[in-house]
């Protein structure tokens, strides 16, 4: 009897045995079924995120950036701006490139401009009075506006010239000769913080004898905080 009553309790304590671990497998199940919930949310949330950008994506409008060149930081520190690139979103074969002032004045793919800027971060700004963006007319001639600019040299000198372009003056060029609008107001060099000796280093190494205070000049952060743009989305 004593036996029995033995096989019996032994019997107990593996039925109890096979329940917690048939729960406890239940609970882990459980929790990896959550987790790859969450990770399918969260990428189905991503790759919803970039289509509504893209989607959001205009011809004509201006995206702005901070880059890391041996120049950003005094730029940054001369324009009171964390923007210290940009450029204009144009489509070709239904593609969006950036057209901005590089070496050169070049067309790039929309993701590759987005990606060489810091932590991938950008923000999208376009005309307030084109809130939806242009018609095929203006785009045609948007585009009829920008091949004159293609292919000219950065402007090391900052000069307001039609023989370089850095890359405010190009998108502020752009706009003038499409619209007759100015995106932001030129200002002179003097009018800038010019006095820290980062700026004064960087105006001295690329512009030298040629410094004029009287220079005529625009900026991504001119071109930013005017007053007839406004902003779409960013990152």
């Amino acid at each position: 009897m004593h036996e029995l009553a033995c096989q019996v309790s032994n019997c107990a304590n593996q039925y109890n045995n096979i329940k917690v671990m048939l729960f406890r497998n239940l609970i882990l199940i459980c929790y990896k079924y959550i987790y790859m919930k969450i990770i399918f949310l969260l990428i189905l949330l991503l790759l919803c995120n970039c289509s509504t950008q893209a989607a959001d994506i205009k011809s004509g409008d201006i995206v702005f950036q901070i880059t890391e060149t041996d120049r950003s930081k005094a730029i940054q520190l001369a324009s009171h701006s964390k923007y210290t690139h940009m450029g204009i979103v144009v489509f070709i074969k239904k593609e969006p490139l950036v057209f901005h002032a590089s070496s050169i004045t070049i067309f790039e793919p929309f993701k590759e401009w987005i990606d060489s800027g810091i932590d991938k971060h950008f923000v999208i700004k376009r005309l307030k009075s084109y809130p939806n963006g242009f018609n095929k007319e203006n785009e045609v001639k948007l585009n009829e506006v920008i091949q004159r600019f293609v292919g000219l040299p950065y402007d090391d000198y900052y000069e307001i010239s039609d023989e370089r372009m850095y890359c405010s003056e190009l998108i502020w060029k752009i706009y003038k000769n499409f619209l007759n609008i100015e995106i932001g107001k030129l200002r002179k060099l003097s009018e800038y913080d010019i006095e820290h000796h980062e700026v004064k280093e960087k105006l001295k190494q690329y512009i030298g004898e040629r410094l004029s205070y009287e220079e005529l000049m625009i900026s991504p952060g001119d071109m930013f905080n005017s007053n007839l743009v406004f902003k779409i989305n960013g990152k």
